[in-house]
């Protein structure tokens, strides 16, 4: 456990994210108010009170010419795929948690799980689980400067907010096919907790910022089950 200090270009990357979720989400409603499906439920998976998914994995710009600065910010559509990436080149990974905001819980339809998770103002834990497939071991990842293995980030739900937006930043100093799943705790079983609800997930579709997307995201039903993959190169072999 560690805390994070996140450079502008990562907290810039979250803020566009949350900005493409949010536009996916009123499109999806449109949608399903235009009859294109039932929006009952609202999350795709059967679990209709929270869901998560990530984006990425994507790269840092690449230095300017008369610099080493790569902290200079782009639009979402020009920021490189990181897919493959060099070695100890900086990468960022996003998870979003969605609480669902359909009032399906009282029997007047009156009340939803993004209300009552939120008004809870729980923590919850993101943890960041990666192995290097190619030696079947823990991927060692270097995050704020440390080495790190499985990194988590911690934050609370907000009265009121149905989208979280977490981006992880890090590099991999090895080479190997990655794979990385991320798990969610919301932590209803501590102490001062002790009455809320209690939930677990992990991140069950990887995601593009491909629009159409992000705004099938919502929709209720079977998806991929898909791990987060992708290739760290030695630049120096």
């Amino acid at each position: 456990m560690f805390a994070t200090t996140t450079s502008r270009f990562a907290e810039n990357l979250e803020k566009d994210i949350e900005k493409q979720v949010r536009k996916a989400h009123n499109t999806f409603l449109q949608r399903a108010q235009a009859g294109e499906f039932d929006p009952t439920g609202g999350v795709s998976s059967p679990y209709t009170w929270w869901n998560i998914w990530c984006l990425g994995p994507f790269l840092s710009p690449p230095p300017s010419a008369d610099s080493d600065d790569t902290t200079g910010y782009m639009p979402l559509s020009q920021i490189p795929d990181g897919q493959v990436l060099p070695a100890k080149r900086k990468a960022y990974v996003a998870t979003i948690i969605y609480l669902n905001p359909d009032e399906i819980l009282s029997p007047n339809n009156l009340l939803s799980p993004a209300t009552v998770l939120s008004n809870f103002s729980l923590p919850y834990e993101i943890t960041y689980n990666c192995a290097n497939l190619s030696r079947w071991a823990l991927a060692e990842m270097i995050v704020d400067g440390d080495d790190v293995h499985n990194p988590v980030k911690k934050g609370n739900l907000i009265p009121g907010k149905k989208f979280y937006v977490d981006v992880l930043e890090f590099e991999c100093p090895n080479e190997g096919l990655m794979e990385m799943n991320i798990t969610v705790r919301l932590l209803g079983d501590l102490i001062q907790y002790r009455n809320a609800p209690q939930f677990a997930a992990f991140a069950n579709w990887v995601y593009s910022f491909d629009h159409r997307q992000l705004e099938n995201a919502f929709v209720q039903g079977d998806h991929p089950s898909n791990p987060l993959k992708f290739l760290v190169f030695d630049t120096g072999l």
